[in-house]
C-alpha cells in the first residue's frame, strides 16, 4: 500500500470523528437563500439538470475566475467542442463549501463526466491562523472532496491540481502552507483515478518569486496566467479524455521547488507511512481541537517509548489512565518516530490550539536503527536543538523537561546505548535550568550491572515497573506546573471573588502586562466600572495597588487561589480611613470558544405574568417604587423639587433563581435622562440609559455595563420603546437593540458593578435596577438554553 494510500484510508476510518473540524465537515455559506453563492449554485444546478457536461472544474474564486479574468480563454479553450466544461469555482471558497456543493448541493449528480480539474485549499491557509487550522486539516478536506468525487462521479478521472503559489516569496506564511499540503495531496495520485498535476514552476523564476505581472493581486492569475494554466492542462484533460478505462496516465511534476523547504535533511519529513500513523496523527488533531483551549498541566511528546503511556496494551496505561482522572495530559509519542517525523508533527499542528505549561521531551533512539553502522550522534542533536526551538516559539508560556534518551540493550557496551549517551551528554548543554531542565533518572533503570531488563522486558521499552519510576521522577514537576503555573506569570489572568460587605460584595481583577511588560491590573471594586488601578506593583504572586474610588489592595496568589486584603481610603487625601479586611479570590478559567448563535432555546417564560407577584425586593430598607399597570412594570421614584431624579429606590429580582443561559427579551423606555439596568443571573448588567445622540461608549444603552461598548449607536430617543433581544450562552453575550446587533459574541469576562456576587457558574434571577432612576418594562420574555 502506498503511503498516499495509507493516508487515504486513515482518513476515511477517521472521518466520521472529525465533524469539529471544519475542512472535513460540509458546511453551506451564510445560510442565507439569497446570498451570491447560492444564487451562483442556482444556476450551475440547471446546467447540472441539463446534463452536466464531460469535464468539470471545481474549486475557489481562481477557478471561478475563468468566467472573468480568464473568460476569453474559457471561451476559446473549454466552451464549446469535446472539452465543453462546466465551472463550479466559486469565490472564496474552502474545502467545507465544496463538500457541501457536491454532497447536499448535489452539483456532481444526475451526469457522467469523464475529467474533472480540482484545485481548492488556498482559503483554508488564508481565512484562519495557523493554530486554529493547520495544513493537516486542509489535507483531510482535499482527501474528502476526492473520496466523494469518486462516489458520486465513479467513471471520471480527477486532475488534481497543486495549489497554485500566492504570495511574494517562499516565505509567505500563505505559501509555506500551501506548500506543505501539496507535498501530501500529491500522493494521493494513483494515475488511474487521480492524476496530479503541478506546474507551478511556470508562475516563479528561479528564485522562487511571483510575478505581479502573472498574478497582480499575487494571489489570482490575469488573463495570461489564465493562457499557462490553460496551456498546461489541456494535454492531460485531452488525454483523460480519449483513455481507455485502465490506461494508467502519469503525473505531470514541477520542474523546479516551488517553495517551503525546511532546510537540514533531518529536520523534516513527510507524512509517514505504515499501517498506523497517519490515523494516531488525525486521532490527536481531533483531541486537541475537541478540547478546544484547553491548558494541559503537561504533554509528554516522544516516540514508542512515550506513546505506550496510552497505547493500547502499553504497559503504561493503566498508570496513565489513572492520572488522567487527575492531570490534564496530551501525550504525543508515536512509536518509530525519529527525530524528522517528530519536527513534522511539531510543526504542522500538534503543538497548536492549546496551552501548556509543561513539555517533556524524549526522542531520538530510533534514529539508528535499520541503518548499516546506524546514525551519526551529531546528526540527531541539532535535531533535538530544532524541536526545543520549535515548543519555544509556538509555547512560550511552557517550561520544557528535557530527558535523556534512555538506556538501551544488555549493558554499556550496546553500540545503541553508547551512541545515546554521546547525544545525552551533547544535549544536556540544551538545558538552562529555566525554559529547559534537564532530567535524568536513568541510573534508577540499571542493575547492578548495568542491565535494564529488570524494568525494560525487551530493553528499550519500559515494563509497569519502569513507567512508574518515570513517572515519580517528573510528578514533581508536573506538580509544580499545576499549582505554580510554570511558565506564565502567576499573577496574569482574571480573579473574582466576594468582598465582606452586606450589599453588593463582587469584585474582579484582571491582570495582564502592557507592552513595557508593567503589570496592570483591571479592577471592579463592588459598584461602578472596572478601572484601570495605578501604581501596581508586582514580586512574583504578591501584589499592591491603589484603586481609583480610593481603597487599596493588597495580596498573593498560590496556584488559583488568591489571598488579599483592603482597606478603605479617602479618595481625594489617600489617607486610609478603614481596617484591613481579608477576602479570597479564586483564578477564572479561560473561556472557551462558543456561538450564541448555536444556543437551543427552550418555552418561552413570561416574566411579568403575574405581575409584581414573580418579583420581590432585595433591599427591605429601600423606599419601593415599582407599580405594574397595564402589562407595564415600572419605577416611579419621580423627581426631586430640583428636577433631578429621586435615587435610593429598590433593586427588584424574580423569585426565580433558576436561570442560567437563556435569551430575554423585553421593552424598555427611559425617561430623559434617567438611568436603570437589567441584570443577567443577577451578575451581569445590561444597560438601561438615555444614552440618545451620545458617543459610543461602554455605559451606553444596552452595553454590557462597563466592559464592552455597543459597536454602533442604536438607541431611540427618550420616552420612546425600545426593544432589547439579548442571549447569554457559555460565557458569550449578543445584544440586539432595536433590531441592530451592537455585541455580536463576546466574551463576558466578569461580573459588573452591584452583581448579587461573583460565583459565575451558578444560575440566578433577573434582577431590575431601581437604586437609580426610573424606567418601564413590557414584554418581558425569557427563553432557556436547552442543550
Amino acid at each position: 500500500m502506498t503511503r498516499g494510500a495509507v493516508l487515504a484510508a486513515a482518513i476515511a476510518s477517521a472521518i466520521t470523528s472529525f465533524g469539529a473540524i471544519r475542512a472535513v465537515t460540509p458546511t453551506a455559506w451564510d445560510g442565507d437563500p439569497k446570498c451570491w453563492q447560492m444564487k451562483r449554485h442556482a444556476e450551475k444546478m440547471v446546467a447540472v439538470t441539463n446534463g452536466g457536461a464531460s469535464v468539470v472544474f471545481i474549486g475557489d474564486s481562481i477557478t471561478h475566475f475563468w468566467e472573468e479574468e480568464g473568460k476569453h480563454r474559457w471561451k476559446r479553450y473549454f466552451s464549446n467542442g469535446p472539452r465543453k466544461a462546466l465551472n463550479l469555482g466559486y469565490s472564496a471558497d474552502r474545502t467545507e463549501h465544496v463538500l457541501w456543493r457536491i454532497t447536499e448541493g448535489h452539483e456532481l449528480d444526475g451526469y457522467e463526466a469523464k475529467c474533472i480539474v480540482l484545485m481548492i485549499g488556498t482559503n483554508n491557509s488564508g481565512h484562519f491562523p495557523f493554530d486554529k487550522e493547520p495544513p493537516i486539516d486542509t489535507i483531510m478536506g482535499v482527501r474528502r472532496i476526492l473520496d466523494v468525487i469518486r462516489e458520486k462521479q465513479p467513471k471520471a478521472r480527477t486532475i488534481l491540481t497543486a495549489i497554485f503559489p500566492r504570495g511574494v516569496d517562499a516565505n509567505d506564511p500563505c505559501r509555506r502552507r500551501n506548500d506543505v499540503v501539496n507535498k501530501e495531496i500529491a500522493t494521493f495520485a494513483d494515475g488511474k483515478r487521480v492524476i496530479w498535476c503541478d506546474f507551478s514552476d511556470k508562475f516563479l523564476d528561479a528564485q522562487g518569486r511571483l510575478s505581479r505581472e502573472l498574478f497582480p493581486d499575487l494571489l489570482h492569475p490575469n488573463a495570461r496566467g489564465y493562457e499557462m494554466w490553460a496551456s498546461a492542462v489541456i494535454p492531460l484533460i485531452d488525454r483523460v479524455l480519449a483513455a481507455g478505462n485502465d490506461e494508467c496516465i502519469p503525473s505531470v511534476w514541477p520542474s523546479s521547488p516551488t517553495g517551503y523547504v525546511y532546510g537540514e535533511p533531518i529536520a523534516a519529513q513527510a507524512i509517514r507511512g505504515g499501517n498506523y500513523w497517519p490515523q494516531r496523527y488525525l486521532e490527536k488533531r481531533n483531541e486537541i481541537v475537541d478540547n478546544g483551549n484547553v491548558v494541559y498541566d503537561a504533554v509528554f511528546a516522544g516516540d514508542s517509548i512515550t506513546h505506550r503511556w496510552e497505547r493500547k496494551g502499553g504497559e503504561g496505561r493503566e498508570l496513565f489512565r489513572k492520572l488522567r482522572g487527575e492531570y490534564k495530559i496530551l501525550d504525543l509519542g508515536y512509536g518509530g518516530d525519529r527525530v524528522e517525523h517528530l519536527i513534522w508533527r511539531f510543526e504542522n499542528g500538534e503543538l497548536d490550539g492549546y496551552k501548556t505549561k509543561l513539555f517533556m521531551l524524549m526522542i531520538g533512539t530510533n534514529n539508528g536503527e535499520g541503518r548499516k553502522g546506524g546514525e551519526g550522534w551529531r546528526d540527531i542533536v541539532p535535531g533535538i536543538r530544532r524541536a526545543l526551538d520549535i515548543i519555544a516559539r509556538k509555547h512560550p508560556e511552557a517550561k520544557t523537561l528535557l530527558l535523556p534518551i534512555f538506556p538501551r540493550g544488555k549493558d554499556a557496551s550496546d553500540p545503541v546505548r553508547m551512541r545515546n549517551d554521546k547525544v545525552n551528554a551533547a544535549i544536556k548543554a540544551f538545558a538552562d535550568g529555566k525554559k529547559v531542565i534537564w532530567l535524568d533518572f536513568t541510573q534508577k533503570f540499571l542493575d547492578a550491572k548495568g542491565d535494564t531488563k529488570w524494568c525494560m522486558n525487551d530493553r528499550l521499552h519500559p515494563n509497569e515497573k519502569g513507567y512508574e519510576i518515570w513517572w515519580d521522577a517528573i510528578k514533581p514537576y508536573v506538580d509544580a506546573a499545576r499549582e505554580q503555573r510554570i511558565g506564565e506569570d502567576p499573577l496574569v489572568g482574571s480573579w473574582e471573588g466576594d468582598l465582606p460587605v452586606d450589599k453588593m460584595p463582587a469584585t474582579s481583577f484582571i491582570f495582564s502586562r502592557g507592552d513595557k511588560n508593567e503589570m496592570k491590573a483591571l479592577v471592579l471594586y463592588r459598584w461602578g466600572s472596572p478601572e484601570w488601578c495605578s501604581d501596581v506593583v508586582a514580586d512574583g504572586a504578591s501584589f499592591s495597588f491603589r484603586h481609583p474610588y480610593g481603597q487599596l489592595y493588597r495580596g498573593k496568589v498560590s496556584g488559583d487561589v488568591m489571598t488579599a486584603e483592603f482597606a478603605p481610603c479617602d479618595r481625594k487625601t489617600g489617607k486610609q480611613t478603614g481596617d484591613w479586611q481579608a477576602f479570597t479570590a479564586r483564578r477564572m478559567p479561560e473561556i472557551a470558544p462558543a456561538d450564541t448563535a448555536e444556543a437551543k432555546l427552550g418555552e418561552p417564560v413570561d416574566l411579568l405574568k403575574d405581575g409584581l407577584d414573580g418579583w420581590e425586593q432585595m433591599s427591605k430598607e429601600s423606599k419601593f417604587g415599582w407599580v405594574f399597570e397595564n402589562g407595564v412594570l415600572s419605577n416611579k421614584m419621580g423627581l426631586n423639587p430640583d428636577g433631578s431624579w429621586v435615587h435610593g429606590g429598590a433593586n427588584i429580582k424574580t423569585k426565580r433563581a433558576d436561570f442560567f443561559d437563556f435569551n430575554l427579551s423585553y421593552d424598555v423606555r427611559v425617561p430623559k435622562g434617567s438611568n436603570s439596568g437589567v441584570y443577567l443571573r443577577g451578575r451581569y448588567e445590561c444597560q438601561v440609559v438615555d444614552s440618545y445622540g451620545k458617543p459610543v461608549d461602554r455605559h451606553n444603552m444596552a452595553a454590557y455595563y462597563g466592559r464592552v461598548a455597543p459597536s454602533v449607536s442604536a438607541e431611540k430617543a427618550p420616552g420612546e420603546w425600545q426593544h432589547v433581544d439579548v442571549t447569554l450562552y457559555r460565557r458569550h453575550m449578543t445584544v440586539v437593540l432595536n433590531g441592530v446587533k451592537i455585541l455580536d459574541n463576546v466574551p463576558v469576562t466578569g461580573v459588573t458593578g452591584g452583581a448579587i456576587d461573583s460565583n459565575e457558574f451558578v444560575p440566578g434571577p433577573i434582577y431590575l435596577q431601581g437604586d437609580h432612576s426610573d424606567a418601564d418594562y413590557r414584554n418581558m420574555i425569557l427563553r432557556p438554553v436547552v442543550d
